[in-house]
């Protein structure tokens, strides 16, 4: 697949998907359409022209939440931390951006069996990628979705997985609250499975029918990915079966 260098983009909308995280839309400037890329893969962002900011960092890789088949923009979830994210996160609309990519090896194979996403935090970015293009050119496959956070605040997309799980067939999510809290109690009517507990074998046996059969695709923080492979490991999930993007 091609990379690009220093392709421009403008930020031309922000829009809230958490308390401390906003989805960026970004379209090209000087061509009608967005780049080949593959659902997961992640992107080079730079600020541009008069936009340069005095962060530290010239450049920062943000993963690419928009389907493959969204050819007018991408897609990008940006936290507010950090002097660059902060920095790409308060700026306004009309911001021009340089961007190099795609990159990345964590990609959602085509044809491959029912898979099983399990996100953690804002690892949700790349998984909702595939997710979306899932939904947009094969909706009838089998899929599930487990996302870790550690309270309410912290839910990425919530509205968006919400009426994922509620209207989409064949699409499973459990959402795994690690510090329970009661302002998640009133969320928790729906089709959404709710869990307390951190992510262990039993309750992967509870949640995927034949675990073993199953292709995984993990994204979060470190420990918990590599957890989650011993995991699946002592499940009897094969090497080739376990995908995971490391931070």
């Amino acid at each position: 697949m091609t990379q690009f260098k220093n392709i421009r983009f403008k930020i031309t909308a922000a829009s809230p998907v958490s308390q401390s995280a906003k989805a960026l839309r970004l379209e090209p400037m000087g061509r009608g359409y967005v780049f080949d890329f593959k659902p997961g893969q992640y992107v080079e962002i730079g600020f541009a022209g008069d936009a340069v900011v005095k962060t530290g960092e010239q450049a920062k890789n943000f993963s690419i939440s928009s389907s493959p088949s969204t050819k007018e923009y991408l897609e990008i979830v940006v936290i507010n931390f950090g002097r660059f994210r902060q920095a790409l996160f308060n700026a306004p609309v009309g911001t021009e951006l340089n961007i190099a990519g795609p990159h990345g090896n964590f990609v959602y194979e085509e044809g491959s069996g029912s898979p099983v996403f399990i996100a953690g935090g804002s690892g949700i970015a790349p998984i909702m990628s595939m997710i979306r293009h899932i939904r947009a050119k094969t909706p009838e496959k089998e899929t599930t979705l487990i996302y870790s956070f550690k309270s309410v605040k912290d839910i990425i997309f919530y509205n968006e997985l919400r009426e994922l799980a509620e209207c989409a067939q064949n699409m499973r999510i459990v959402f795994i609250e690690t510090r329970l809290s009661n302002s998640s109690i009133a969320l928790r009517a729906g089709s959404i499975q709710w869990e307390s507990e951190r992510l262990n074998e039993k309750l992967i046996k509870q949640i995927v029918k034949e675990p073993a059969l199953m292709n995984y695709y993990i994204c979060g923080p470190y420990e918990m990915t590599i957890m989650t492979g011993y995991i699946l490991n002592n499940l009897g999930v094969p090497g080739s079966g376990i995908n995971t993007d490391l931070w």
